[in-house]
């Protein structure tokens, strides 16, 4: 049997009901990271050898009567910024001292122990501190939609949306800061979710921010998005933030039920009215409000909300505390000019410096009330749809990388401390991805992924494979 964009669902049924094997699975991905990767760059490295190894396991298991889990022989791919025992973790960086870990982080954990064969480690923004993509000190991913000009695929978990869309792996894990996970999926036509935090435990995991990191995958399908949260959510006595969930979790396995049907379920919806929606692309306005106007159809009228503040207000106050709880960790490498750091990366954690600490507690104080008014607005209302990046995915070198021009889109979610699933719509005249975004409140994941997966059941939502890699014609590379 052939992999090709099977879904890791498909895939983890097909092994379990002995249509193939883990092994076939794992060298199937192997052999299309070698056939693409030199390309796309979607891999710090690859554990070829070991994955092939615990896929052998796994199929002797199988073969035992013995499942893991859900996800028993499936290869996926792991940002860079997560320890996996016996590897060292760069989290997109050079001066990190090439360590072994001697643990695996709890959410790599949890996904080997439901069977899992992490097949390797994914490039990511240095420090994961970037929406674009880009890494000057690694290089960066490539976007797999168009195999003529470099363009980003968004980031800081650059790697793992390329890996999935690029279909070397059916499921990636990534973090979200600031929009890591949204925006390399929106850009990347793939689904992502980033999940309130506190769901997930960040044990093993370098965290950017500590206050705003969320832990979540990225996927070619909902279900598998919501196969994954309950695995993942298991408790983590290795994280103080780490909160239980138990009905959310409860709710969220009703939705991977085989014949649930959430196209039956109302939604009260609703949007943002903000001046930051001015700078849409047009192909992006038009297919926002296209979707606007099909979800009215369905679920009735959309109000326009506002935020509790601008959303160019909210991004600036997000940056600076990330920057802040950034230096509070980084400031040694950052400070230490010989340390071999991008640019743009150091000048973005030593801005962190600047930041006192009456600032720091103004924001945190300020983002705690404006939490409080957003919970208010938007108690009468299920999700918040916006289209999932103001723009398509551009070319390499037309970055400016002192634009906010994505975190717009992106941080407000983890100041307000919300939940949200990116979800692919359409692709623009240059057949580069477009989608949505879709909001819930704090630990209400689960409603942000049944709307995701109405949207997906009824059509409008589907992941579209980059042609050229679709093709069997073009894979000879690029």
């Amino acid at each position: 049997m052939n992999t090709q964009w099977m879904d890791a669902s498909h895939l983890a049924q097909a092994i379990r009901q002995g249509e193939m094997t883990s092994t076939q699975a794992v060298t199937q991905s192997l052999e299309q990271i070698q056939k693409w990767d030199g390309s796309l760059h979607a891999f710090v490295s690859t554990f070829n050898d070991n994955a092939l190894a615990i896929a052998a396991v796994r199929d002797a298991e199988q073969r035992a009567g013995h499942l893991r889990g859900a996800l028993h022989g499936v290869p996926i791919a792991i940002k860079d910024l997560f320890d996996i025992a016996g590897y060292p973790t760069q989290a997109g960086s050079k001066s990190l001292p090439p360590v072994l870990a001697k643990q695996t982080a709890h959410a790599v954990a949890r996904l080997e122990a439901a069977g899992a064969v992490v097949i390797g480690k994914a490039h990511t923004v240095e420090f994961a501190f970037g929406g674009w993509g880009t890494n000057p000190v690694l290089g960066a991913p490539r976007n797999p939609y168009d195999l003529n000009v470099h363009r980003v695929s968004g980031g800081s978990s650059s790697g793992s949306a390329v890996a999935v869309a690029s279909n070397m792996v059916a499921l990636a894990l990534g973090t979200d800061t600031g929009g890591s996970i949204r925006m390399p999926s929106a850009l990347c036509g793939v689904y992502g979710h980033k999940s309130s935090t506190g769901l997930i435990g960040r044990s093993g995991l370098k965290l950017l921010s500590n206050t705003h990191d969320s832990i979540g995958t990225i996927a070619r399908s909902v279900r598998d998005l919501i196969l994954t949260l309950p695995i993942l959510a298991e408790f983590d006595f290795n994280d103080p933030s780490y909160t239980p969930q138990l009905t959310l979790l409860r709710q969220v396995q009703q939705l991977g039920k085989p014949l649930y049907n959430a196209t039956t379920r109302p939604f009260r919806l609703a949007t943002l009215e903000d001046e930051a929606l001015d700078v849409l692309q047009a192909d992006i306005r038009q297919m926002f409000e296209s979707s606007l106007r099909q979800l009215e159809q369905w679920y009735g009228p959309i109000t326009r909300l506002r935020l509790p503040a601008p959303l160019a207000k909210l991004t600036e106050q997000a940056g600076l505390l990330m920057s802040a709880e950034a230096y509070s960790t980084l400031h040694t490498l950052t400070e230490d000019e010989a340390s071999p750091i991008a640019p743009v990366i150091r000048a973005r954690v030593n801005n962190g410096r600047e930041i006192s600490a009456k600032q720091l507690i103004a924001i945190y104080q300020q983002r705690q009330q404006w939490q409080r008014q957003w919970q208010s607005s938007f108690a009468p209302y299920d999700a918040l749809v916006m289209p999932g990046m103001p723009v398509t995915a551009c070319p390499l070198d037309a970055v400016d990388e002192n634009s906010l021009l994505l975190a717009l889109f992106g941080r407000f979610v983890n100041m307000l401390d919300l939940s949200s699933v990116a979800v692919p719509i359409a692709q623009s005249k240059e057949g580069l991805p477009m989608g949505l975004q879709l909001i819930a409140a704090h630990n209400h994941d689960h409603i942000a992924l049944e709307l995701a997966l109405a949207l997906e059941q009824r059509g409008m939502s589907r992941f579209l494979p980059p042609v050229g890699l679709s093709s069997e014609e073009s894979r000879a590379g690029i």
